[in-house]
C-alpha cells in the first residue's frame, strides 16, 4: 500500500466569485488540510458527551485491546477514577514515528470536542536509555493547556517500559500456557522491562516458541473487536491474551521494577488518573 505524504497533497477548490480554480497546497499550512477533509467528509463531528468523555490515542490496535483490559480490572475493583468510565472512551490508534507530532499539530481530534490523552511508547532499550522524546512542538501544546488551560484538556505520556507489551507478568504467561513459573523463567530469562517482546525472532518469542515445543502448550483461540488474534504475532498474543489475564497486584509489581522510588500510585493507574482529570477539567 503507498501512503501518500502531506507535501504531496493538493486541494483543488472553486472559490466564491472566481472564475478559475485554485490549487492549494498543505504542506506548509494546515488549515489547507483541514479545509480538505472538511469538504472530503473524513474529519469527525463533535461527540455527544453521553456517547464518550475522552479521547485516548494509541500507536495500535494491540495498545488498545491492553488498555481496555487494564481499565476493565481496575473497575472490577472499583479503582477506576471518577468521572472515568470504560464505555466512555474513544480509542484512536496512529502508529509510532511522527504520527503524535501530526495528530497533535494537526489538531485532527479536536473536533470530537473531547479531553484528549495519547500514550506513546518510550521504546527505552534499558533503564539509562534514552529512549523517544516528546517532541517541542508537542509540550508546547501541552504546556498552553497546564498553564493557561488554552485549548481542549491535553496530556501526553510515555511509558516508562520500553512498550505497553513489556508490562506482562511471567505468571499470566504460565497461567495462559498452562505451564509453571519455573519453565518460565528458564526461558525467559532477560531484562522484560526493555527487552524487544513484540516482534518474532526476538529472545522473548523464541523463549515462547520453546515453552510450547515442549509442553505442546498453545495459545488459546481469541478475537478481540473483531480481530482474530494471530498467533505468530507476539503483539497479539500478549495484548490480546496474556495482559488480559493479569491480576492487579501483578500489574503494580511489574509497574514497580520502574516507577520511581516513592511514588502514590503504579503507572497504569496514574495513566487512568491523568484520563479523569482531563475529563474533570472539561467538564
Amino acid at each position: 500500500m503507498k501512503i501518500n505524504t502531506i507535501e504531496s497533497i493538493r486541494y483543488l477548490d472553486r472559490p466564491i466569485g472566481a472564475r478559475a480554480p485554485r490549487v492549494r497546497s498543505g504542506a506548509t499550512d494546515k488549515e489547507v488540510l483541514r479545509e480538505a477533509a472538511s469538504s472530503l467528509g473524513v474529519l469527525p463531528s463533535a461527540i455527544p458527551s453521553d456517547n464518550a468523555a475522552i479521547a485516548i490515542w494509541l500507536e495500535g490496535d494491540s495498545d488498545v485491546w491492553a488498555i481496555e483490559s487494564f481499565a476493565r480490572m481496575l473497575e472490577q475493583a472499583g479503582l477506576l477514577p471518577q468521572p472515568l468510565a470504560t464505555d466512555k472512551m474513544f480509542f484512536v490508534f496512529g502508529g509510532g514515528g511522527d504520527q503524535l507530532k501530526s495528530f497533535v499539530n494537526g489538531e485532527y481530534l479536536n473536533a470530537l470536542g473531547l479531553p484528549q490523552f495519547y500514550l506513546r511508547d518510550s521504546d527505552k532499550e534499558a533503564k539509562d536509555h534514552p529512549g523517544k522524546a516528546i517532541p517541542k512542538d508537542v509540550s508546547d501544546r501541552v504546556d498552553k493547556w497546564n498553564n493557561d488551560r488554552e485549548g481542549l484538556p491535553i496530556a501526553v505520556m510515555m511509558t516508562r517500559k520500553r512498550e505497553i507489551e513489556n508490562y506482562l507478568h511471567p505468571d499470566a504467561i504460565g497461567r495462559v500456557l498452562g505451564v509453571e513459573r519455573q519453565l518460565v523463567d528458564q526461558h525467559l530469562s532477560f531484562d522484560m522491562d526493555f527487552a524487544d517482546l513484540s516482534k518474532v525472532g526476538t529472545d522473548f518469542w523464541r523463549g515462547i516458541s520453546k515453552i510450547k515445543d515442549e509442553t505442546g502448550a498453545r495459545f488459546p483461540e481469541r478475537i478481540c473487536r473483531g480481530v482474530s488474534l494471530k498467533h505468530l504475532k507476539p503483539k497479539h498474543m500478549i495484548c490480546g491474551i496474556i495482559l488480559p489475564e493479569m491480576s492487579l497486584e501483578e500489574i503494580r509489581e511489574r509497574c514497580g521494577s520502574t516507577d520511581p522510588e516513592g511514588t502514590k500510585c503504579c503507572e497504569i493507574e496514574a495513566w487512568f488518573k491523568q484520563m479523569a482529570e482531563l475529563i474533570e477539567a472539561h467538564a
